[in-house]
């Protein structure tokens, strides 16, 4: 752990829980420290503005209880897509197969084409 991210804020500007961490620093060494709280995953940079980074100073309209975040409903799966999209999905992709990205991503002016890819110019 290098010196920059030794010295961790004692409190998180969101939810105010003294469970912050430090996950990483810039590419450059020194510029900024990146934080997160453990208690309500907020994460910010050591060299934002202080409404950002100060709990005193943080909107309060974004200020969030630790039980609040214990009591938060958990959020659903992602849905798998429905038929007709997973058969559009192939399609396109045995299409990219067959004519070559090339014709698809260029294609030649005024020429219409199939399928909606693209409108020609009359």
């Amino acid at each position: 752990m290098t010196q920059a991210m030794s010295a961790a804020p004692a409190a998180c500007p969101r939810c105010r829980s003294a469970t912050v961490e430090p996950l990483c620093d810039s590419p450059v060494a020194g510029v900024w420290t990146l934080y997160r709280c453990k208690t309500c995953l907020y994460a910010w940079r050591s060299t934002e503005p202080e409404e950002n980074t100060n709990p005193d100073k943080y909107p309060a309209a974004f200020w969030l209880s630790p039980d609040d975040v214990a009591n938060f409903p958990i959020v659903p799966s992602i849905p798998p897509l429905r038929e007709e999209m997973s058969t559009q999905l192939v399609r396109y992709h045995r299409r990219l197969q067959h004519v070559g990205r090339a014709s698809i991503a260029a294609p030649k002016k005024n020429l219409p084409r199939r399928g909606g890819w693209f409108l020609a110019a009359h």
